[in-house]
């Protein structure tokens, strides 16, 4: 698919640029509309996030409640969606979670409790095979996050100090931080959950020396190099909705600043291997749409979707796209999809 664009490019410093470049609402009309292959999955409402791991195992995430629901983790056989395993008992205590992020990478899981600022990494191995899985392994840090993604053998994360106000100006914290080794960062510690909270989805590939971050709040996505400095591109559109701000005065005098809500054109989750970037893009019609990079920014392919996107796998050879969706019907349900993209 052949797909074009106004590129603007922008120097911001005298030994480096950051190319723009713009997407003009008329590349989603007329794309090719994919039909799930498979479906499948009984949901019981408590879910936060589905994944596929190496087309066979379903990893399901819960906003557990400690009495319907007692594990952040069930799994289950994607063949026939029969139960393999829960894990991660639901808790405050000792070998417990609360509420997770996680980042997944060939075996290798990382369960990132944001309430508890605890980080578990762990095999999926044990999964597979129906054993418990370790935890007590878990680490306390000193530091919470909006997401993660695996970088090589440390973590990277949206630095939940970081924000910008209407004007665009941002208070120069980075956007994006990566942690020394897997288990240790250096950024001070913080005790509360700081407000407007940049949110969005990540994609890295330590072999490429790349990473995607996907905005949640824009349908903006920018490119960087692995050294985070600064980005070498950012992509922009289609729809550069902006969300509203709320600002609240708090007793100490500080400002909070809030979203108080989520444009209609915004990025919802993203995926990739060493081959391509897959990111989840909704229009402000309801309209859910894949969108294909490769690793050097360049827009390969848009496809429409069904229903409404919640989280993305990509299967093993990655042909195909795994999409744990909402149908768009008057009484929406939650799903598991599978497309092909090729």
């Amino acid at each position: 698919m052949l797909l074009t664009a106004s590129l603007l490019i922008a120097a911001t410093s005298c030994r480096a640029q950051t190319v723009s470049k713009v997407y003009d609402s008329r590349i989603i009309e007329n794309v090719t509309r994919l039909s799930p292959e498979v479906s499948g999955y009984v949901q019981d409402g408590h879910e936060t996030s589905v994944y596929v791991w190496r087309d066979s195992l379903a990893l399901v995430f819960n906003h557990a409640d400690g009495d319907k629901c007692k594990d952040v983790m069930e799994t289950f056989l994607l063949e026939d969606f029969s139960p393999a395993g829960t894990y991660l008992p639901f808790g405050s205590g000792p070998g417990q979670f609360f509420y997770v992020l996680t980042a997944l990478k060939g075996d290798s899981l990382v369960v990132f409790d944001i309430v508890k600022k605890q980080v578990l990494a762990s095999s999926l191995g044990a999964a597979e095979e129906g054993r418990i899985m370790d935890t007590s392994s878990a680490v306390s840090v000193s530091y919470i996050s909006q997401a993660l993604a695996m970088y090589g053998d440390r973590l990277l994360l949206l630095n939940p100090r970081y924000f910008e106000g209407p004007d665009g100006r941002s208070n120069h914290q980075p956007l994006l931080v990566m942690t020394d080794t897997l288990l240790q960062w250096t950024v001070p510690e913080t005790e509360y959950f700081p407000t407007n909270v940049v949110k969005g989805s990540l994609a890295a590939d330590p072999g490429k020396g790349k990473v995607f971050f996907f905005d949640s709040y824009s349908a903006t996505a920018c490119l960087y190099a692995g050294d985070m400095r600064r980005p070498l591109m950012q992509l922009l559109g289609p729809g550069l909705d902006k969300p509203e701000y709320m600002f609240v005065t708090g007793q100490d005098g500080t400002v909070s600043v809030y979203h108080e809500s989520t444009p209609a054109t915004h990025y919802v989750d993203a995926v990739s291997d060493g081959m391509q970037v897959i990111a989840a893009y909704r229009d402000g019609n309801g309209g859910d749409f894949l969108f294909r990079f490769d690793w050097d920014g360049n827009l390969l392919d848009i496809f429409r979707l069904e229903g409404h996107v919640r989280t993305l796998s990509l299967s093993m050879d990655g042909s195909a796209v795994y999409v744990w969706e909402e149908s768009v019907e008057e009484n929406p349900a939650a799903r598991l999809c599978r497309y092909r993209l090729r």
